[in-house]
C-alpha cells in the first residue's frame, strides 16, 4: 500500500513537471502559424505591387532602364520585373502575355503588337536623337493584354504609363545622359525615311557558291533538300532569324566554322601544328557577299506559330 502511494506521488511530480510542455508547444505552434500568415500576407502585398516590363536590349545597354525604372519604383512604390531582348525576339513572349507593358521602338514589331490586338493604351513617350540632334527612333509604351484588362499587374502597368507620360516622367527621361552622347527627348519626332543601301553581291552566283561550299552541312535550296547534316539549320530556316545577315557576315568566327573556314584577306591562316579536321572551306569576301545576296532573296521558312505556354 505504501509502495503504491509512493508510486502515485512520483507520477504526480512527473505530471507537474511535464504540464508546462503543452502550453509551450501551443505557443510555438501559434508563433509558426502567425509567421506563415505574415509571410503569405507579405507575398500577396508584394505580388500586388509588381508588374512585368519588356524592352529592347538597346534600352538596357544604354543604361536607360537602369536610370528610369528605380526612380519610378521609388516614387510610386511599384516594382518592375524586366524582360530584355531584341524587339523581334520579344514578340513571342508578348503573344504569350508574359509582360504587362512594353517599351518598343516604332516599327514592324510595334505595328504587329498593336494591329493584332495584343496591346492597348499605347502612347509615344519619347524619341532618341543623335549627338548632332538628328532623331533616329520614336518609342511607344504599350499596355499588353485585352481591352479593359482589370488586375493588379495591369493597374501597376497603367501607373507606369501615366508616370512616364507625366511632367516628372518627362523630366526623368530628359535628365538621362547616356555615355554615347545620344539625347532622350520626351514626345515624338518626325523621322525622315532613310535610303536603303543596296546590298552587294549576285544572288544567282551566290546560290552556286553556297551549294559548293555550304551544301555539305546545310540545306541550301530544293536542289539539296535531302542533303546537309540534320543538326544544322537550312538556309531558309536561318532566314527567319531577325539578325540573320549579321550572323552570315560573321559566320567564319562562329563555332564550328573557325576550325575549317578561311576568307581571303579576313581570317588568319591555319596554324601549321593545328590543321583543319575536315577539308577546308576557302572563299573570298566577294563570294561571301554573293552568298548573303542569295540568302536575302529566298523566302523565310514557315516554322509555325510561336509556342503558347499555358
Amino acid at each position: 500500500m505504501a509502495q503504491a502511494s509512493g508510486q502515485a506521488r512520483i507520477e504526480g511530480k512527473d505530471r507537474s513537471r511535464r504540464a508546462p510542455v503543452a502550453p509551450l508547444a501551443a505557443c510555438i505552434l501559434a508563433a509558426a502559424i502567425a509567421s506563415l500568415l505574415f509571410s503569405a500576407g507579405t507575398a500577396r502585398a508584394q505580388e500586388g505591387r509588381r508588374f512585368v516590363l519588356c524592352a529592347p536590349s538597346a534600352l538596357a545597354e544604354s543604361g536607360f532602364l537602369k536610370y528610369v525604372v528605380p526612380r519610378f519604383a521609388l516614387k510610386m512604390g511599384r516594382r518592375a520585373e524586366l524582360i530584355v531582348d531584341a524587339p523581334a525576339a520579344l514578340l513571342p513572349r508578348i503573344r504569350a502575355f508574359e509582360p504587362d507593358v512594353c517599351l518598343l521602338p516604332e516599327g514592324e514589331v510595334a505595328e504587329e503588337v498593336i494591329s493584332s490586338g495584343l496591346g492597348t493604351d499605347r502612347r509615344r513617350v519619347f524619341h532618341i536623337e543623335t549627338e548632332d540632334g538628328e532623331p533616329v527612333a520614336n518609342y511607344l509604351v504599350v499596355l499588353i493584354g485585352p481591352e479593359g484588362r482589370q488586375d493588379a499587374r495591369a493597374d501597376n502597368a497603367r501607373l507606369f504609363i501615366d508616370w512616364l507620360s507625366s511632367d516628372i516622367g518627362r523630366r526623368t527621361i530628359e535628365a538621362f545622359k547616356p555615355a554615347d552622347g545620344a539625347r532622350y527627348v520626351p514626345g515624338a519626332a518626325v523621322i525622315a525615311p532613310r535610303a536603303v543601301a543596296e546590298r552587294p553581291g549576285d544572288p544567282a552566283r551566290g546560290m552556286e557558291i553556297a551549294h559548293r561550299v555550304c551544301g555539305r552541312c546545310h540545306v541550301v535550296s530544293e536542289r539539296n533538300k535531302f542533303g546537309g547534316i540534320g543538326s544544322t539549320p537550312s538556309f531558309a530556316a536561318l532566314r527567319t532569324i531577325p539578325d540573320w545577315e549579321e550572323r552570315m557576315r560573321t559566320f567564319f568566327a562562329r563555332n564550328p566554322h573557325p576550325s575549317f573556314v578561311q576568307i581571303e584577306g579576313i581570317t588568319e591562316e591555319f596554324e601549321i601544328d593545328r590543321p583543319p579536321h575536315v577539308h577546308p572551306v576557302e572563299i573570298t569576301e566577294d563570294e561571301l557577299n554573293d552568298i548573303i545576296a542569295y540568302v536575302a532573296s529566298i523566302e523565310p521558312k514557315d516554322l509555325g506559330a510561336a509556342l503558347q505556354i499555358r
